[in-house]
């Protein structure tokens, strides 16, 4: 018994465990894969929401543009443009006005889109409209502007006044 004894006590001597100094090392190595960690996924984080803020851009643009298309296609009698304000008249009801102010895109009192910060139409051909938009973020720390412009068929050939040009292109046609 007495041999067992002096085994343990033996085996209690080689058994140390860690010093201040391992410690140490072993908590600064597991703070900096901590920090590394925290800053990918905090870089992650703002680029799913970059991305996210793009995506609902290009969404509304879709939604927007679509809606303006749906009403100049339909269009029988005139569409006008003049600075910030489309105009588009049919026979058969009353007139709708987009107007562009700051806080955004609306028809008539109707807010058709907040992100929108510039909006112009130009006739491309005699039975072609160019119609353009900027959009804008609404995150405040987001400096950054989409443009994106969209040729609209005219299906009733309607007479399309804007601003700033030539007023017929239908005798183009005619020569």
């Amino acid at each position: 018994m007495r041999v067992m004894r002096v085994m343990s006590v033996k085996n209690l001597k080689r058994k140390k465990g860690f010093s201040l100094i391992e410690l140490l090392v072993s908590f600064a190595i597991f703070a900096v894969l901590c920090a590394a960690l925290v800053g990918f996924i905090s870089m992650s984080s703002r680029t799913y929401r970059r991305t996210t803020d793009m995506v609902n851009l290009q969404i509304e643009y879709q939604i927007v543009m679509n809606m303006l298309a749906e009403y100049i296609i339909d269009c029988d009698e005139e569409i006008e443009f003049d600075a910030d304000t489309l105009t588009i008249t049919n026979s058969h009801e009353a007139p709708h006005v987009f107007t562009l102010q700051d806080d955004g895109l609306f028809l008539g009192d109707a807010v058709v889109s907040r992100n929108v910060i510039a909006f112009s139409a130009r006739r491309e051909d005699a039975n072609l409209l160019a119609v353009s938009m900027s959009f804008t973020p609404t995150n405040p720390h987001d400096p950054r502007t989409y443009t994106a412009e969209q040729l609209i068929a005219l299906r009733n050939s309607p007479k399309v006044v804007i601003a700033g040009e030539e007023e017929n292109h239908d005798d183009d046609d005619e020569e």
